[in-house]
């Protein structure tokens, strides 16, 4: 084995030379390729930076918003809860007048009821004298009760239309009224 020394002075100047030239350009291409290296690790290290930065910042954003779309729906929420307690109020409160509206028309409806029926047993004691009347055949009470019947029938007859027309009212509004109480959510 050769020495380092005898290679050494094997070489000649030119070959030390290249070595050297060659040693140095290595070198400062080394130098060059770390240089490089560490320009793209700092690129790499800022790009990491701002992209974190910016995550953070994306972050802080959506966090933002998530606040805000839970504070609208509890606001939407709270006041949902509210209408709703208000529409329970006023239908409780309504409650007692549609009570009273009902007891109304069935307190009128049985006054008619009741007319119609004594009205009935009007007709029935009319007809009764009538055959009573006609029985004994006196003719002065007769010509007198007929001339007062077509009169009192016209009356019955109006008595009876108004009633049923009242009926028809009633009915009507009773009908109208159930709507509303469904509409309302009382029933």
């Amino acid at each position: 084995m050769m020495n380092i020394t005898q290679f050494l002075d094997n070489m000649s100047e030119e070959s030390i030379l290249a070595i050297g030239v060659f040693s140095f350009a290595l070198f400062f291409y080394v130098m060059r390729l770390i240089g490089l290296l560490k320009t793209q690790v700092q690129a790499y290290e800022e790009a990491d930076k701002s992209g974190r930065e910016s995550f953070e910042s994306d972050l802080k954003i959506l966090n933002g918003l998530l606040d805000e779309l839970r504070h609208e729906f509890t606001d939407l929420q709270d006041d949902l809860e509210e209408q709703l307690v208000k529409h329970e109020m006023t239908t409780l409160s309504m409650n007692p007048k549609f009570k009273r509206i009902e007891q109304l028309i069935s307190t009128t409806l049985e006054k008619q009821n009741s007319s119609l029926r004594e009205l009935n047993s009007c007709f029935r004691n009319i007809d009764s004298s009538i055959a009573g009347i006609s029985n004994e055949r006196t003719n002065g009470g007769i010509g007198s009760l007929n001339e007062l019947l077509p009169k009192l029938i016209q009356k019955i007859r109006n008595l009876d239309d108004s009633g049923k027309l009242q009926s028809s009212y009633v009915n009507e509004m009773q009908r109208d009224l159930q709507l509303v109480k469904r509409a309302c959510g009382v029933e």
